[in-house]
């Protein structure tokens, strides 16, 4: 699919565009979410309740996921037609699903 075919279904879903200079790309946030990553929270803040696509899962390894996806970030490349991640090492385990469950969202067949 053409990039700019892409581009605005990309905003549409949550994505944010961002350019300076020759760069150009779609940034997601939230990402323990596109992961697939349901959490409630106490008021403290601390994990009550943790759903991982639909089953559940200690909060233990909710936090360990969170802490692992949040510490990067993930963009679609405009220029290059193609999604980049930096800040981490972010391994196809992770990376992957994320990218699948945008791309459904945003409909964006293979």
């Amino acid at each position: 699919m053409k990039t700019e075919l892409i581009l605005p279904k990309l905003i549409a879903i949550g994505g944010n565009e961002w350019n300076a200079g020759n760069h150009r790309r779609v940034y997601f946030n939230n990402l323990p979410k596109w992961y697939g990553l349901e959490i409630s929270r106490y008021g403290t803040g601390n994990i009550s309740y943790a759903k991982l696509n639909g089953e559940k899962i200690s909060n233990g390894k909710a936090r360990k996921l969170i802490a692992i996806i949040d510490s990067g970030k993930l963009f679609y490349d405009v220029n290059n037609g193609s999604w980049m991640a930096e800040g981490y090492a972010f391994t196809s385990e992770y990376f992957l699903p994320i990218i699948e469950n945008i791309g459904r969202k945003a409909g964006l067949g293979e």
